[in-house]
């Protein structure tokens, strides 16, 4: 609830306003963002003093937009009065979309449990729902404003909130409803997914050779049950899935024949999430290295690659470390990722040969508005999103929950 919040706020103190809603926007965002700090200090030389110091940088620059908005409360509400209520929210669902946050976290995106509420994120997106929990606060606080300064009460922004729910709930009914019934006589495709029980401190201890035997384990117990295609996390692999060198290890065959054979084998459409090389004589290092999806058919062959586009700073790439070239030297542990520059669209088959086209957007993609629009594809789009990610980056914190909450809303927007 917000009303606490806008509460404090005083008429005519503006600039002690802001500073307010600075700091409500601060704590927040430290609060909820606080496994930044262990993931620099697990995936980097950097002690944990200058995890902290980055994650305040970080609370510090994002928690401006809130400055505007409650700062902007009360002079909204003495040159326009009651339309406050209306431009209040507005203001939040601005800063949200024009902010250029690291992370997206929608306020709306709290509402993802509720499916009736929910379901509006399908034609307004999740900003449709912001707006209309910013509403609903701005129309309790006015009430509260007006018995604070001894006025008559007026029941039509209350009026306007309850409108607003009972529509939203009864349109959330009929979509929700709609949606289950097409899905009952949608074609299926069968995925299966493994993931491994530990945590990423400890696979990166692992050589190359024991977390391979690890994902086909799992694979093999996975192909029991028939799947149509079988998904490997983001980063399974520590060597390159594409590779024609030929590998001792693989019997003389290479990397790339040797996952085409394990689809082939198992009759499974396969994705693979890993790093990817390419030879570059121009490159530093002789080679140019992606975070990339990787799909092997049930036909067994490499049938398209995507490299993700939106690389994360500080875990796949040190910002301005191209300009600053010292930088890589002095902060040792994220990767040196390129982007990928176009979306890839995947074509696999199920067991009965039906078709179907989904994209993987990797990690943090999935929250991003803009490239999800791009990963969606021409047209009606493609049939299903693949996220490929391994949230057992930032163990157990609320990471992996933002993560799924915001990722909930690109499912809904898009069918």
């Amino acid at each position: 609830m917000l009303v606490p919040a806008l509460l404090c706020l005083q008429a005519g103190e503006h600039r002690a306003n802001a500073k307010l809603g600075y700091l409500c926007g601060w704590v927040g965002l430290f609060a909820a963002f606080s496994w930044i700090i262990n993931t620099i200090v697990l995936f980097s030389n950097m002690p944990w003093v200058m995890g902290l110091l980055v994650h305040c940088i970080f609370a510090t620059a994002f928690a401006i937009p809130y400055a505007l908005v409650f700062g902007t409360v009360h002079w909204f509400r003495e040159r326009w009065g009651m339309a406050w209520v209306l431009l209040f929210p507005t203001m939040q669902v601005a800063t949200e979309h024009l902010s250029p946050a690291l992370f997206p976290h929608h306020h709306g995106a709290t509402m993802y449990r509720f499916a009736e509420m929910w379901q509006i994120t399908s034609v307004t997106g999740v900003m449709g729902l912001t707006w209309l929990i910013f509403f609903a606060n701005a129309a309790i606080a006015e009430l509260a404003y007006r018995r604070r300064e001894g006025r008559s009460l007026d029941w039509r922004p209350m009026i306007a909130v309850a409108t607003l729910l009972i529509a939203n709930l009864g349109f959330g009914h009929l979509r929700h409803g709609a949606v289950e019934a097409e899905l009952k006589e949608a074609h299926t495709v069968d995925v299966g997914i493994v993931q491994t029980d530990i945590t990423m401190d400890l696979r990166l201890e692992q050589d190359a050779l024991t977390i391979l035997r690890t994902w086909m384990e799992l694979t093999r117990e996975a192909a029991t049950r028939a799947p149509d295609l079988l998904v490997w996390p983001e980063g399974a692999i520590p060597f390159n899935p594409h590779s024609e060198s030929p590998v001792t290890a693989f019997g003389g065959i290479s990397t790339r024949a040797f996952f085409e054979e394990v689809a082939r084998s198992g009759g499974f459409d396969l994705l693979i999430g890993g790093g990817s090389h390419d030879e570059d004589p121009d490159a530093p290092r002789g080679f140019t290295a992606f975070n990339s999806a990787q799909l092997f058919t049930r036909a067994g062959v490499l049938k398209g690659r995507y490299d993700k586009m939106v690389p994360l700073p500080f875990g796949e790439y040190v910002p301005l470390s191209d300009t600053f070239p010292v930088l890589k030297d002095l902060v040792e542990g994220p990767g040196d990722f390129m982007a990928g520059e176009t979306p890839t669209f995947f074509e696999g088959s199920d067991r009965a040969g039906q078709g179907y086209t989904f994209s993987a957007p990797i990690c943090y993609e999935a929250i991003i508005d803009r490239q999800m629009w791009k990963l969606l594809g021409p047209g009606a789009g493609v049939d299903f999103f693949v996220n490929l990610t391994n949230d057992a980056w930032f163990g157990d914190t609320a990471e992996p929950w933002q993560h799924g909450m915001m990722a909930a809303v690109q499912a809904t927007q898009f069918g």
